[in-house]
């Protein structure tokens, strides 16, 4: 397997892309949520931590941290949070001390915990109430565990002659391994059939595999068995780290170690045509593995895979949130509409010195999509104000900054603190719902538009190398 392509594809993942539309604001940055009490309490007694200090209740939603309730340690050491009754079943993080993070599971009953301090990263916990949490801690010993002891089998089994006695061995050992992890789930799923924990440990097995088939034969295998313990019909399964991380053990399935990148990105779409087709079975489920691939191949800069699942795909009727749907419906559109080579419309420009795009003429423009408020934004636009200013004369280029902002001040104070006003700068107050926004799908910031003469799109550069290397290919640098 690939493993850095899947790592890269993660990393990427988590950082990118833009600030999203209806998200800009959401990501650990949530206020508490309001609601009435559920009657039922978390209770934690944390080692290291001092009266006064805070602790954070954080919703886990794929690779999406909410804050949910936040509280301080009491004289007795406690951090004690009353539920809600908005709270629903799922992954939660106890967030505390210096960068320190506790796993939950709840499932509608009461919570009551300790840690001991095992080092300055770790914490060794002591459940004293909650039969989830009781589950979810000896279902992960037991996974890392098992996993290990596959780990160093198969290990031994590469590294031993398959006519020999420590082969023989081997091979029985890890089977052994496999048939007492599936015994494990079984049990867990005939003691405690409604348990969180036992729908996230089934989502999470592995198909069984013969230790002596070779790595193809092998990958094979896990392809063609990897579904079959996958309810995608779970959407509860959403509230926690648990699906990304199954697609990513997905797509490490159809990694090219020596494969070029047009291989590689064609082996991502069939990877994809499964995924979806499996996934279609539940529209919210469908719409999260989407949207978690085409932001993937963003990050990778996989454009293919994305127009790909753009011209293939459509958005699952019946997603949970219209400001949801409205944001895949605009990234859809947006990538099937706007691709290299395609003419854009013209952008009525308000408040600005020019009336539109097309009456500006200079031989290449970039039409960029930005916030005051938008973190990414600030990376790249300094970028595109050096390159503005090295032009001679005789521009060659001319930046048409659109601004999704809200309020006047907030977009001034912005161009000004960053010395944009050496450019066309436009915005009409209006965010996510302006004209020029909703004509170019825009779906999140920054988005870039390189164009030439004929408004036609070369490029859409989404960071500074991409957006050198345009400029190297039309002689701008």
């Amino acid at each position: 397997m690939n493993q850095p392509i899947l790592y890269l594809f993660l990393l990427l993942l988590l950082g990118a892309t833009a600030c999203q539309e209806n998200k800009s604001e959401s990501k650990n940055k949530a206020t508490a949520t309001a609601g009435e009490s559920s009657g039922y309490s978390i209770k934690a007694k944390l080692d290291g931590v001092t009266p006064g200090e805070s602790v954070y209740l954080i919703a886990v939603s794929g690779e999406e941290f909410f804050l949910e309730d936040s509280t301080t340690i009491n004289k007795n050491g406690q951090a004690i949070f009353d539920i809600k009754n908005t709270i629903q079943p799922g992954m939660y993080q106890l967030s505390y001390g210096k960068e320190r993070l506790l796993y939950l599971i709840y499932n509608f009953e009461n919570i009551d915990i300790e840690t001991i301090s095992i080092n300055e990263e770790e914490d060794s916990i002591a459940i004293k109430e909650s039969l989830e949490n009781q589950l979810f801690y000896n279902f992960t010993n037991n996974y890392s565990q098992s996993e290990y002891r596959k780990a160093f089998l198969l290990q031994m089994l590469a590294n031993s002659p398959k006519d020999s006695k420590d082969y023989e061995d081997a091979v029985h050992a890890f089977n052994i391994v496999q048939q007492e992890q599936q015994a494990y789930l079984q049990g867990l799923k005939e003691e405690h059939p409604n348990a969180y924990t036992v729908r996230y440990a089934l989502f999470n097995q592995s198909p069984e595999v013969d230790p002596t088939l070779g790595e193809r034969e092998k990958m094979a295998h896990i392809k063609k068995h990897f579904f079959e313990h996958l309810n995608f019909k779970d959407t509860v399964l959403l509230n926690s780290d648990l699906v990304p991380k199954t697609v990513i053990n997905y797509l490490s399935l159809y990694a090219l170690p020596e494969g070029s990148p047009a291989e590689q990105e064609a082996a991502f779409k069939i990877a994809t045509d499964e995924l979806l087709g499996k996934a279609k079975v539940n529209p919210k489920m469908y719409n999260y593995i989407l949207e978690y691939l085409l932001n993937g191949f963003y990050g990778l800069g996989f454009e293919g895979a994305m127009m790909y699942i753009a011209d293939n795909y459509l958005l699952a009727e019946g997603c949970e949130s219209p400001d949801k749907e409205d944001y895949l419906k605009n990234k859809l559109a947006n990538l099937k509409n706007f691709k290299v080579g395609n003419i854009v419309p013209d952008i009525d420009l308000v408040n600005a010195e020019q009336t539109s795009l097309y009456g500006i003429d200079t031989p290449y423009k970039i039409v960029f999509f930005w916030a005051s408020w938008c973190e990414h934004c600030e990376e790249l636009m300094p970028v595109v104000k050096d390159l503005y200013q090295a032009q001679n004369e005789a521009k060659q280029f001319e930046v048409i900054a659109v601004s999704i902002d809200e309020e006047a001040t907030e977009w001034l104070k912005a161009r000004k603190e960053g010395g944009y006003d050496i450019w066309i700068n436009s915005c009409d107050y209006k965010g996510w719902k302006g004209k020029a926004a909703n004509d170019y799908y825009v779906y999140g910031t920054p988005m870039v538009f390189f164009l030439n003469k004929e408004h036609k799109i070369v490029g859409r550069p989404t960071n500074e190398a991409e957006l050198k290397q345009l400029f190297k290919d039309n002689s701008l640098l």
